[in-house]
């Protein structure tokens, strides 16, 4: 039940960027790059932003100190692969090797709901030569705001940045956990 309602998220928070930003594709895969599956890239005001979208269960005692804890090891397990032997990489190593595809290599993308529905296109250079940011965007969040470069937003402060322009960016006073 979680997978099938993570998926439902993952393409929900596609469709609202689809909407109201630029350039934005869902479930980017290259051909060579198994594992590396991006679920949301998309542009704004200059900056591509590489999305891998969370739907989690909450986890018991989320307002204890133990539950605060079970909380972030779930995050530090899917993002990070820490503490786990699953295959697929961390977040932030899938996006380094997006960042170092060449221009003229061909990437996927899914173009509906019909997850065989996907069209091919070159890399865009923006993905290669802008600014860019990860972020992971879940129905809540880990107790840290970034950690190894990665933001972590919830999908009502991602609706209060696109929709109304919010800085939901607060400043990070040391460099993550």
């Amino acid at each position: 039940m979680t997978e099938r309602r993570g998926e439902e998220f993952e393409r929900y928070v596609y469709e609202f960027l689809a909407e109201t930003t630029c350039d934005a594709y869902h479930s980017c895969k290259t051909s060579k790059q198994s594992g590396k599956e991006i679920d949301t890239v998309f542009r704004k005001d200059g900056t591509v932003y590489f999305v891998e979208s969370k739907f989690m269960l909450p986890k018991l005692n989320m307002q204890s100190q133990k539950g605060i804890k079970n909380v972030d090891r779930a995050f530090n397990k899917k993002i990070f692969k820490e503490g786990t032997d699953r295959g697929g990489k961390p977040f932030p190593e899938k996006v380094e090797a997006w960042r170092e595809l060449d221009a003229s290599a061909e990437i996927s993308h899914q173009v509906s709901r019909d997850e065989s529905d996907r069209r091919l296109i070159r890399v865009p250079e923006e993905w290669l030569d802008d600014e860019f940011e990860m972020l992971v965007v879940s129905n809540f969040t880990p107790s840290y705001l970034e950690k190894r470069g990665v933001r972590f937003l919830t999908d009502l402060e991602l609706y209060q940045w696109i929709e109304n322009e919010e800085d939901v960016f607060y400043d990070v006073l040391i460099d993550g956990i």
